[in-house]
This record gives structure tokens, C-alpha cells and sequence, in this order.
């Protein structure tokens, strides 16, 4: 205790009292030698530790009345005196006989310390009770703010079916993706970023928005170029200690290739018409002020009817436990539709969670399957694009 210990003596012998009082001083020195003591002689004082004779008046009543007032009560008795029932009912804490004996106010004191320990220890439990309810609320309110960011519904495109989910962490930072069409509706383009700080993660949005605006066709522009252009919007955002996981993709319906980079966490698959998975190749690290851009050179993959692109945050991958076990279970699911495969990719990262808790970063994921009905191309290699 930072204050002083309040003792209050409710003892009507002056004897008896001085006695007692003199006592505890004693053995206080002797045990709690670094604790500052402060005794009382009238009820109506809030106190730490209360001894209350069996001959006070209106003992009962003072006992009710010292409940609320007082952490721990002793009943002073006679020795010749029968166990108090108040006692046996835990209307008061402990006993102590007159004549006194140090051997019996020490035990007392002991029991008023364990007392004094499960207390603090039930106030820090509901503290933490109380810190956790409100922790759970804010991450509610950042998982509702966060969400609000998200487009209510992704496009629709032609030749594909689009899916995509979006679970709240608990660390600070961001995911957002987004889908646009291109101007001929043929093609289309998409981002994915995880940021780790939440003003970094709507900074990047803007930033994305603003070059994604000014791509006119997906064909006319590669998807290198889109992220030099997002770097240079960026990096007078970013802090020392900042760091931006960016995929960026733009997608040609002519030849029907996906041109694409991906620097950071962030990982991009595709599910072929006959079950197998490929993971595509990142090229470079998370963007960071200290590194500022690099250049690199994006990659290209063709599709072909009934493949399926997955678009996924590293917080999936946390989420169900690693990089490996994710892709086994896709291997091991690869026939799913796009939908049934979502929700049973983030029921398995709710199922590992306790209760109601939130995953510990955001999980974002986004499938788009191409239908069955689009004509077929002849199939090339994956190859980099300078």
C-alpha cells in the first residue's frame, strides 16, 4: 500500500484499548516494519482492518454498519466467551480473546493480509474484466471503420465469379483491396495492401484510388508502372518506421493474362481447372521509406476456363496457422466453388479463436473463378515483364 494502514479500535475498556493498540504497534514493527499506521477509536471511519468488542453498544447493527466500511473485522471476545455466531455466519472475518496474545494477533494479521491479497486480486480481475469489454468495443468500432473502407460490394466482371471476405485484427494496421473494371469492361485490375499502421493503411487507399484513376484501359499500362506511380504518391506518408505490403494486378480479357507484382507479405494463387496450385512468385520486399522504390519487373500468368485466381493477406495465413497447412488445405479442398471455399477458410481461423475474439491481424481474402463458358486460349509460360 502507497498510504498508510487504517486501524480502527472499537473497544469500550480504555485498558483494553491502549493494550490492544500497543500490541499492534509491536508487531507491526516487527513484520510489516515499512507500512505507516494510523489508528482510530469512533466508528464512522473507513478503515483497512476493525476490532469491534463483543460489549460495544449496539454491537449487531455496528457489525452492518462496519461491513461497508471496513475491508477486514475481528471480534474481540473473553476467553471465557462461547465462538461468536456472527463468526460462523461470516458476518465478521476472524476472532481474537482478551486477555490478549501476540501468537493470536499474529494469525489474525495473517489472515487479514490473505484477505487483503484476494481482494486486490478480485479488483485487478475485474479491472481486467472491465479493460477487456471495453478492448473488445474499440475493436468492434476499428472492425465497423475499417469495413466502411471496403467497397459494400466488389464489381462484377465479365467471365468471372468474384468472392472476397475481410475479418478485423487485433494488431494495428490494415488490409484493403479493392476490384476495378476497365473502361472496355473487358478487363480489370485489383490491389491488395496491408499497411502497419492504421493512418498508413488509409493513407495507401488514397493513394491507390488516385493512381487507379488515371490507368484508362488495363491494357495500356503494366502493373510495375502502377506501383512506381503509388510509390511516388507514398512516400512522403511514410514514416521511419512504416512498412506497405502492396499486389497489384491488372488483368487483359484479349489474351486473358494477369500482369501483376507483388512486394511483401501479401500472396497470390492460382487453382487450375485440375486441381493443382500455384503459387506465384513474389518480387520484392514491403515498401518502406528507408528502401524508397526499386525497380522491378512484374510477372504474367494466363488463365484458362474454371481456373480460380486467390488474392490472400498474410493474415489468413497466420490466422490458420501457417503458410503450409493454408496451402494443404487448398490442395486438399481444391474442387470447392469460390464461395463455399471462402467461408470455410475463415470458419477454420474463427474456429481456432477463442469465444468471441478477433484473429490476430486482418484476413483478407478474394477469389475470382473464371467460368466455364469462356472460350479457351493456347496456354503460355509464366514470364517476367521488364
Amino acid at each position: 500500500m502507497n498510504r498508510s494502514m487504517r486501524i480502527l479500535i472499537l473497544v469500550t475498556s480504555p485498558q483494553q484499548r491502549a493494550e490492544l493498540q500497543k500490541r499492534l504497534e509491536s508487531l507491526m514493527q516487527i513484520y510489516l516494519p515499512e507500512l505507516p499506521i494510523r489508528f482510530y477509536f469512533q466508528e464512522g471511519v473507513e478503515s483497512d482492518w476493525c476490532f469491534v468488542a463483543s460489549d460495544w453498544p449496539a454491537f449487531k447493527k455496528t457489525v452492518k454498519r462496519l461491513r461497508g466500511r471496513s475491508h477486514y473485522i475481528t471480534h474481540v471476545v473473553s476467553d471465557r466467551d462461547e465462538v461468536p455466531s456472527e463468526f460462523l455466519t461470516g458476518e465478521i472475518d476472524g476472532v481474537t480473546s482478551e486477555p490478549y496474545s501476540d501468537m493470536e494477533l499474529l494469525t489474525q494479521l495473517k489472515a487479514f493480509q490473505t484477505a487483503m491479497q484476494w481482494q486486490e486480486l478480485s479488483r485487478v480481475h475485474q479491472d481486467m474484466e472491465t479493460s477487456l469489454g471495453e478492448l473488445q468495443k474499440d475493436l468492434a468500432i476499428a472492425e465497423r471503420l475499417q469495413q466502411k473502407r471496403f467497397p459494400s460490394r466488389l464489381p462484377e466482371v465479365k467471365g468471372f465469379d468474384v468472392v472476397s471476405r475481410y475479418l478485423v485484427g487485433q494488431r494495428s494496421g490494415g488490409d484493403h483491396f479493392d476490384l476495378i473494371k476497365g473502361k472496355d469492361h473487358n478487363g480489370f485490375s485489383f490491389y491488395l495492401t496491408d499497411a502497419s499502421s492504421y493512418g498508413l493503411s488509409s493513407f495507401v487507399m488514397g493513394a491507390m484510388m488516385r493512381v487507379a484513376a488515371t490507368v484508362a484501359d488495363g491494357h495500356t499500362i503494366q502493373s510495375a508502372e502502377v506501383l512506381e506511380r503509388v510509390s511516388r504518391e507514398l512516400i512522403g506518408g511514410l514514416g521511419e518506421e512504416d512498412h506497405l505490403s502492396v499486389l497489384y494486378g491488372i488483368y487483359r480479357a484479349q489474351d486473358r493474362t494477369l500482369n501483376y507484382v507483388s512486394l511483401g507479405s501479401s500472396l497470390l494463387y492460382v487453382i487450375r481447372s485440375d486441381g493443382k496450385l500455384d503459387r506465384l512468385p513474389t518480387q520484392g520486399k514491403p515498401l518502406q521509406t528507408s528502401s524508397g522504390w526499386t525497380d522491378v519487373a512484374g510477372e504474367e500468368v494466363q488463365f484458362f476456363p474454371e481456373d480460380r485466381l486467390l488474392i490472400v493477406s498474410d493474415g489468413i495465413l497466420e490466422g490458420l496457422g501457417s503458410r503450409a497447412r493454408f496451402e494443404k488445405w487448398v490442395q486438399a479442398n481444391a474442387e470447392l466453388p469460390p464461395k463455399k471455399m471462402v467461408t470455410e477458410i475463415l470458419f477454420g481461423i474463427k474456429e481456432r479463436l477463442e469465444d468471441e475474439g478477433f484473429p490476430p491481424q486482418d484476413c483478407s481474402i478474394m477469389i475470382l473463378g473464371m467460368r466455364s463458358n469462356v472460350l479457351p486460349l493456347r496456354k503460355t509460360k509464366l514470364r517476367r515483364v521488364g
